[in-house]
């Protein structure tokens, strides 16, 4: 925490001013819309605000990147080939036999990054498809894969890979916008189905100003929000349907967009249990159980729907019953209080979705007389309470379930574009015009809660771009030393600083300035260790801290050649360690095999663990 609290303190703000100004500039726009636009607007004037919606989207969630990285595409591109933001790229881009990769799938779970080993290969596929699209365009594909390549050595095995499995990664980055950006056009979509045009216009330019979907580019968790838009829309065209073939296509329909959501991730099953709330609230205030034999029909073919691409695995030896396991393990291993979760989850959501809209989406549980409103607000509220109570979402983030998302700014829209909200505020009964306050007062807090929540959210990085890392100057108190590592000696330990005189329990700083001797970036990613034990055999160890350079900010891969590095290393002295003088010793080993660098040159050594020329004094 007091790192956190450093960095702020060191944090320039005028990298915020885009975003601030992006987000005040369509609060106006969207606000100033609303209100000129006729009851019955022209397809011209739709078709122009929804595509100002896709791309004010695209320029926000732009200017939010711009927040903590400097060239938004490159820090884009980076968080989605980064195995810490997902490692869906990392599994997905290598698999050349889909039957074999379904069918070994449960069993190498386990090894697969952090994120694809808790969750179906349905991502991951996203990136094997990309891949054969670009090696069907191997002219498309090499000057693709030169341009981003740099940004891939956040793999520890990317240098394996070929140009088309790199350019996939930009395959990537363009499905996960282009399912979020879908969201306020489908939202459209459906809105118009229940509400006016102009409701559900007034949704979808409301929707480019939720927080989480700007905050968390190349998060496929933003864009999970459009199942939740499709599932409500087939459920709508279910209650609508008279004839016999709409009777079979929409549930077939709304039991497919489920399948594809599941497979992609198991958290997405509370998205089916929004769909049912709101089919069964409708139906309920529609026709009570006067069709309940139709209405289990259409619920036996949504659950065929569901079962369909998970059926389709199957023939492939896809073991669903291990995925399931592995899948679930993490989560029920999870040693956390339950309590202090219930309220966090609750809060984090509201948080990304953006206060005001769940505020208001809120009184949408008061309006019993209007059947769309209270269904949507019933789905939403009671789905979220269950998942905050339900034992295996406890750790979670409200970044996870950004599939909410729609359903607030669709009640908000329904309860301001029917005039209802101002209804439930009585001190405003002298205003002639108490939805457009109620707008005006929602988008101002909106503009503030996001520009002031995605500012702090600076803190969430997954890495440096390597072009924008200086060399830097070893300062004239750091102890030099002439250590290198590997078979060339090419890694070289310029010199470090450590204090010499700690207490048992301190905590403290080693810093080690390396530098890559060679023409060539390295091929293999190396983590640091920093070990302080009292003789070369390396035992009884009172520190044993290890991690990939700069904080895990910068693998091996991705220094350039002749740069050097300044790794700082946090470390923490036993606090039962004995007092006495011990070595600090210090070894690169293999990140995914784990094996040690080999030592070139060395004053003292053992096991390819290098004693720096310093003794650490520990005392009572």
């Amino acid at each position: 925490s007091l790192v956190l609290w450093e960095r702020a303190a060191q944090f320039d703000w005028s990298s915020t001013w885009p975003l601030i100004a992006g987000l005040c500039i369509w609060a106006i726009v969207s606000g100033s819309a609303f209100v000129r636009l006729p009851k019955a607007p022209t397809r011209w004037q739709v078709a122009l605000i929804l595509a100002g919606t896709v791309l004010a989207g695209l320029a926000l969630q732009t200017a939010a990147v711009h927040v903590v990285e400097p060239y938004p595409l490159r820090g884009t591109l980076i968080r989605q080939l980064s195995p810490f933001t997902g490692g869906y790229w990392n599994v997905g881009a290598r698999v050349s036999d889909l039957g074999s990769f379904l069918d070994q799938f449960a069993e190498r779970m386990p090894s697969y990054t952090v994120h694809a080993q808790r969750h179906p290969p349905g991502l991951p596929l996203l990136f094997w498809m990309g891949t054969r699209l670009f090696e069907g365009l191997p002219t498309l594909a090499s000057p693709i894969a030169t341009a981003i390549r740099p940004m891939a050595c956040f793999d520890p095995l990317a240098a394996q890979l070929n140009d088309a499995q790199i350019a996939s990664g930009l395959f990537g980055i363009l499905i996960e916008s282009l399912m979020v950006w879908l969201i306020p056009v489908v939202m459209f979509v459906w809105l118009r189905r229940i509400a006016s045009v102009r409701v559900a216009l007034l949704a979808a330019m409301l929707y480019a100003l939720v927080p989480g979907a700007l905050a968390w580019t190349a998060q496929f968790d933003r864009g999970f929000g459009l199942i939740t838009v499709l599932g409500l829309y087939g459920c709508e065209r279910m209650i609508e349907s008279k004839k016999s073939s709409e009777t079979i296509v929409w549930p077939l329909f709304t039991g497919l967009v489920y399948s594809i959501a599941t497979f992609m991730s198991i958290g997405n099953l509370p998205i089916i249990l929004i769909g049912a709330l709101y089919m069964s609230s409708r139906v309920w205030q529609q026709e009570r159980l006067a069709q309940w034999g139709w209405r289990l029909l259409q619920a036996s073919l949504v659950l065929l729907g569901i079962a369909s691409v998970w059926l389709l695995c199957l023939p492939t030896g896809f073991d669903l019953i291990g995925m399931l396991r592995a899948t679930l393990s993490t989560h029920l291993d999870l040693e956390r209080p339950f309590w202090p979760f219930v309220l966090w989850h609750a809060w984090d959501i509201i948080t990304f979705i953006g206060i005001p809209f769940v505020a208001l989406g809120l009184l949408g549980l008061r309006q019993r007389q209007q059947p769309h409103v209270f269904a949507l607000a019933l789905s939403c509220f009671v789905t979220l309470l269950i998942l905050c109570l339900a034992h295996i979402a406890r750790g979670e983030t409200g970044r996870v379930w950004m599939f909410f998302a729609p359903l607030p700014v669709a009640l908000t829209a329904l309860l301001l574009g029917n005039g209802q909200a101002s209804n439930t505020f009585p001190q405003w009964s002298m205003v002639n015009d108490k939805w457009s306050i109620c707008l005006v007062v929602l988008l101002t807090f909106t503009v503030l809660q996001a520009s002031t929540q995605i500012g702090w959210l600076r803190f969430i990085g997954y890495g440096i771009d390597p072009a924008t890392v200086l060399n830097v100057s070893m300062p004239a108190t750091i102890t030099p030393t002439n250590i290198r590592y590997g078979r060339s000696g090419e890694v070289r330990l310029l010199g470090f600083e450590a204090q010499p005189a700690l207490k048992a329990g301190d905590y403290s700083d080693v810093t080690l300035y390396w530098q890559l001797d060679s023409t060539q970036p390295l091929t293999r990613s190396y983590k640091v260790f920093v070990h302080y034990a009292p003789n070369l055999d390396n035992t009884e160890r009172i520190v044993n801290q290890d991690s990939i350079p700069m904080n895990w900010t910068l693998p091996t891969p991705c220094w350039r050649p002749g740069q050097v590095v300044r790794d700082q290393h946090g470390i923490r002295i036993d606090p039962a360690a004995k007092p006495g003088n011990y070595l600090a010793l210090v070894g690169l080993y293999e990140e995914t095999s784990g094996e040690r660098e080999y030592v070139h040159t060395a004053q003292q050594a053992k096991d390819f663990a290098v004693a720096l020329p310093v003794k650490i004094r520990v005392s009572d």
